[in-house]
């Protein structure tokens, strides 16, 4: 399914991957991680937490969410599976909310000021931004 891309909303509103589910960025703040598997890299990163609202009448699957995270000058962020990340999974209840954390490392000099996040549903035709 193609996606159409959602005007940026700043973090803590919800914005509509379908009619009767939204997903917020609840708080996106500065944390250090450390190298815990091979491949990971320590040092200072950028957690991004997310709170997905189901207010349909069915589980809405979350496995298939994907989060991405920008610099304000375009640089790309490398996520991470180091703690404190929590990264959803399975699926959220028709009614429910589910809460998650992504972890994204930081390039030398890189702050989470104007961080922009999106996020992408196999389950929703749209991409939802946020800005930080």
């Amino acid at each position: 399914m193609a996606a159409s891309t959602a005007r940026p909303v700043p973090v803590s509103s919800a914005a509509s991957l379908t009619e009767q589910v939204s997903v917020t960025v609840t708080r996106v703040r500065t944390v250090k991680v450390t190298s815990e598997q091979p491949g990971q890299v320590a040092g200072p990163a950028a957690a991004v937490d997310l709170l997905v609202r189901n207010g349909s009448g069915e589980a809405f699957g979350v496995d298939g969410l994907t989060v991405n995270a920008t610099t304000g000058t375009d640089v790309a962020l490398d996520v991470t599976t180091a703690a404190p990340s929590d990264q959803l999974t399975g699926s959220v209840p028709a009614g429910g909310s589910a809460r998650g954390t992504y972890v994204f490392s930081l390039p030398a000099g890189a702050s989470i000021e104007g961080l922009r996040i999106e996020v992408v549903s196999d389950r929703a035709p749209v991409v939802v931004r946020f800005i930080a």
